[in-house]
């Protein structure tokens, strides 16, 4: 399952501070590492979700964390798995019985030379051509980066993003895939391994 939180306009006044200090000292460190206020926000909000997810699903809570060798956390105890991501627009937690990866990216003014890094030539031909290069931007980023965090790989998975084409990462997945773009916020999110979302009200 995925859970989403993007409206940060109904977030109650002090319900940050709140969840701040429920959450362990080490995540607290992690939160405060942040230097703009809204990342220190979403890092807080992403482990709330991460504690109702497992809650709804499993009826455990978020306790006893470790990483593997490319950073990727885990539970410990638990043969479940989870993934995190947060953006200016929102926050996504995806939770599974098996891998999984999930991204959310706002769009941004779309830069070529980031582009040629990050794309294929299929890609870069189909920016070219598109009416909102940002969107289909941001949908390729998401798409890549989730695929990459399913893997567990991280910054040393093998093959470059300028070789890895969405549409085959896609067709050719083992497992559920959900992409989905977000007009009014003008948000991507793509998740390997799980494909509902639910939307989460922080109350």
């Amino acid at each position: 399952m995925i859970y989403l939180f993007d409206e940060y306009e109904t977030l109650p006044a002090g319900v940050i501070k709140n969840l701040f200090e429920l959450m362990p000292a080490e995540r607290q460190m992690r939160a405060l590492r942040y230097l703009r206020p809204r990342d220190r926000e979403n890092c807080v909000l992403a482990y709330a979700l991460l504690k109702y997810g497992l809650m709804e699903e499993y009826g455990i809570s978020a306790s006893g964390f470790d990483r593997n060798g490319n950073g990727k956390p885990f539970l410990l105890y638990h043969n479940i798995f989870f993934n995190i991501s947060h953006c200016d627009s929102g926050v996504v937690c995806a939770v599974s019985d098996s891998e999984t990866g999930i991204d959310i990216e706002t769009a941004r003014n779309f830069d070529m030379d980031t582009a040629k890094r990050v794309c294929t030539d299929n890609e870069l031909s189909f920016l070219l051509k598109s009416e909102d290069p940002e969107k289909d931007f941001a949908g390729i980023w998401t798409i890549k980066e989730s695929f990459i965090k399913q893997s567990g790989a991280g910054l040393s998975y093998p093959v470059p993003l300028n070789l890895l084409e969405t549409r085959k990462l896609i067709l050719q997945a083992s497992c559920p895939v959900i992409c989905k773009w977000d007009e009014l916020r003008r948000y991507y999110i793509c998740c390997f391994g799980e494909n509902e979302i639910i939307k989460v009200a922080v109350r």
